[in-house]
């Protein structure tokens, strides 16, 4: 769903819903029918109420605008600093039709606990939790436990703390929020996905995932499959050409190897058009936020990618068989996402926690 400006919106003529930002304020949600403006409420939110750098993050602002005509609605964004011995939280709750802004912090020094090293896969969950738990403060913990989605951005030298575990505490929703410095404007749903994988006889999995994610979404959607990628032009003409790409591939330290190119923040450069939505299934290297942001900025909604490294195992193919199963039937990224992690604590597989959903 795109943010336009005033003067975007007569050449506007996709089906779906988008929001229109004027004079530092946003009005949504609107569709076009018949050339007209069509909206069930009209509600307006000013831009001031996030930081500058995620005016256009139209993720956010529309769950904002949606609050304001479904109070149901709970979700938090906050902004996470670590400076001087203190960890800073400040942020917005949108919370039993009330807008209100939050700010706390707390003194403790990060070398001195579990996180002062960004090697956490032997922490035991339990040693995790309380840890997390440690370095948030209880003003902070009471407005998470009473939201639904908290949007979280962290400052990158913190960006590697597992944050992710509050939806095992708190059965929350935890989505890392990127800076998009632009508009972009959506060019329509096709109902289209792409599965690329690199085969390998190292990985045993990685082609059994990706022939499976196929059979349970050709019958609702048209699925192309492939392992053959000669260059990064190829791959951006599949990027643009469809809304969900699925990556299964092997990392190496120059990024992820897809076909013969190898995927990284500078090759991603070449991707001007980018899919509605990306799952990537490797390992994480060093510029996954890189590849990441860039597909943000470039247009992307949503993208799930890994925290940490993501196993050649019958349970990583679990996790994203699962997930693209319930995408088949939703076609929604978040529920998708939150019901397959659901699954994967209750079945003590936790693999969920190898992985991030960011806009």
């Amino acid at each position: 769903m795109p943010i336009l400006r005033k003067n975007e919106v007569k050449d506007y003529n996709n089906k779906e819903p988008f929001v229109i930002y004027d004079e530092g304020n946003y009005y949504g949600i609107f569709k076009k029918k018949e050339g007209k403006l069509n909206s069930k409420s009209i509600v307006s939110i000013p831009e001031n109420v996030l930081p500058y750098d995620l005016r256009w993050n139209y993720k956010l602002i529309y769950d904002i605008l949606s609050f304001k005509t479904n109070y149901k609605l709970k979700f938090t964004f906050l902004e996470v600093k670590n400076s001087n011995g203190k960890i800073s939280y400040e942020g917005v709750c949108f919370i039993n039709a009330n807008i209100s802004k939050i700010t706390s912090s707390i003194e403790i020094d990060l070398e001195k606990t579990i996180f002062n090293t960004k090697t956490i896969s032997n922490i035991s969950r339990k040693t995790l939790k309380h840890s997390i738990l440690g370095i948030i403060p209880q003003e902070i913990q009471k407005v998470i436990r009473n939201t639904q989605t908290l949007y979280l951005r962290t400052h990158e030298e913190i960006s590697y703390i597992p944050f992710e575990i509050l939806f095992d505490i708190f059965g929350i929703l935890v989505k890392r929020v990127f800076s998009i410095n632009k508009n972009r404007i959506s060019s329509g749903y096709k109902n289209k996905f792409l599965i690329l994988f690199k085969e390998d006889k190292r990985f045993k999995y990685i082609q059994e995932e990706s022939n499976e994610i196929y059979k349970k979404l050709k019958n609702n959607f048209t699925v192309e499959i492939s392992s053959d990628i000669k260059s990064v032009e190829d791959l951006g003409v599949l990027f643009g050409s469809n809304d969900v790409v699925f990556i299964s591939a092997h990392t190496n330290n120059s990024g992820i190897e897809i076909g013969d190119i190898i995927l990284n923040k500078k090759s991603i450069k070449h991707i001007h058009t980018p899919p509605k939505f990306a799952f990537f299934n490797n390992c994480h290297f060093g510029e996954i936020e890189d590849v990441v942001s860039h597909l943000i900025n470039s247009g992307s909604i949503e993208i799930i990618y890994p925290a940490f490294k993501v196993p050649d195992s019958w349970q990583t193919k679990y996790f994203s068989t699962t997930f693209f199963g319930i995408i088949s039937e939703t076609y929604d990224f978040d529920l998708s996402f939150y019901i397959t992690s659901l699954i994967s604590k209750n079945k003590n597989y936790y693999n969920h926690l190898l992985y991030r959903i960011a806009c």
